[in-house]
C-alpha cells in the first residue's frame, strides 16, 4: 500500500440517498477510499437530518461531514465546499468522488495504478459515449492540472440545472477542457473507441472481471437497455440476475450489505416501451447472426 504521506491527497465524496439512514455500503466504500488519502470529506444534501448513530459511524472514517443545499448533483456539491479547503496550497492530488456506483472490493488497484501512470487526470472508467471523457464517479487529479480543475468547477454555473445539464458541463465538459488545453487523461478501464455506450451499463459485469470494483447503482433497482443487450449477447438471461451472480461472486461486501442492496430493489414491471426495445434487441441479434453466417 502507498504512503499516506508520500502523496497529499484529498477526497471529496458527495453522497445522496433517499432512505433515513446512510446505506451500509457507503460505510465500506468509506472505508477503502480512507486508505489511500490524508483527508477525506463526506458531503451530502442538508434536506435531512442525519441520525446520530451514523453521524458517529461516520466519523470513523472521514476528517469533516458538511451538509449542502441540494442543487447541482454532485458538481454542486463540490463546487460549493472547494473553497472550504483551499486545495491548492495545501493538496497534492484531489479526488472527487459520489456514491452513485457501490464499491464493492480494494480501491488499491486502482491506486497502485494511478501513481505508476504519468496522466494528469485518471478516472476509474473512460468513455466514449457523447466524446472522450473520464466518468466522473471517481475521478483523481494530479498536481500539473489541479489549478485547471479547481478554477473550471469555481466557473461553473450550476443552480436549477438538470441533471443532463450537470452531466454535459460538469462531466463531459471538464474533460473537454482538460484536453483542449492539452492534459492527458487516462482511465484504469477504457472503452474501445469504437463503442459509444456507457460502459457502467453496457459492459457492468466485463469491468467488475477486470478489477473495477463499482457497480452502478441503478443496476440494482432497474434495467437498461445497454445492460440487456450485453447480456443478450452473453447468451444469458437478459435481466439483472447475472450481474448479481457476478457481484456476489467478486465482492468483499458483507452478506449484510448485499442483502441490503438487493432488498430496496425496486419489484421491475416491464412497460411495452421496455418489451419492445428487448424484442428489437433479440431481432437485431438473430439478424446480426445470419448475415455473419450467410457472409462465413
Amino acid at each position: 500500500m502507498e504512503s499516506l504521506h508520500s502523496v497529499k491527497r484529498i477526497a471529496l465524496f458527495s453522497s445522496y440517498f433517499e432512505s433515513p439512514r446512510i446505506p451500509s455500503y457507503v460505510f465500506f466504500y468509506l472505508s477503502q477510499l480512507r486508505l489511500h488519502v490524508e483527508t477525506l470529506v463526506y458531503i451530502t444534501t442538508d434536506d435531512k437530518e442525519l441520525v446520530r448513530e451514523d453521524v458517529e459511524r461516520l466519523k470513523l472514517h472521514v476528517d469533516d461531514i458538511v451538509q449542502v443545499q441540494n442543487s447541482g448533483y454532485d458538481f454542486g456539491m463540490w463546487q460549493k465546499i472547494l473553497p472550504k479547503y483551499d486545495v491548492l496550497n495545501h493538496y497534492d492530488e484531489l479526488c472527487l468522488v459520489n456514491d452513485s456506483c457501490v464499491c464493492i472490493g480494494s480501491l488499491s488497484p486502482y491506486f497502485e495504478w494511478h501513481n505508476a501512470t504519468s496522466a494528469d487526470v485518471t478516472s476509474m472508467t473512460l468513455s466514449y459515449e457523447a466524446g472522450r471523457h473520464a466518468q466522473s464517479f471517481f475521478l483523481c487529479v494530479k498536481k500539473p492540472a489541479l489549478g485547471a480543475v479547481v478554477c473550471y468547477l469555481d466557473d461553473l454555473v450550476l443552480h436549477d440545472s438538470s441533471f443532463e445539464q450537470v452531466i454535459f458541463f460538469g462531466e463531459l465538459g471538464l474533460s473537454q477542457m482538460l484536453q483542449e488545453r492539452s492534459f492527458t487523461i487516462q482511465g484504469f478501464y477504457e472503452m474501445p473507441v469504437s463503442d459509444r455506450t456507457n460502459p457502467m451499463y453496457s459492459r457492468c459485469i466485463d469491468i467488475v472481471r477486470a478489477g473495477v470494483p463499482f457497480v452502478k447503482k441503478k443496476l440494482f433497482s432497474r434495467y437498461s437497455s445497454p445492460m440487456i443487450k450485453q447480456l443478450l449477447n452473453r447468451k444469458s438471461s437478459w435481466h439483472h440476475e447475472a450481474m448479481i451472480d457476478e457481484v456476489r461472486s467478486q465482492t468483499q461486501l458483507s452478506e449484510e450489505m448485499i442483502q441490503e442492496l438487493f432488498a430496496w430493489r425496486i419489484p421491475y414491471r416491464m412497460g411495452m416501451k421496455e418489451r419492445f426495445r428487448i424484442v428489437r434487441l433479440c431481432v437485431e441479434q438473430k439478424i446480426t447472426f445470419f448475415f455473419k453466417k450467410f457472409n462465413q
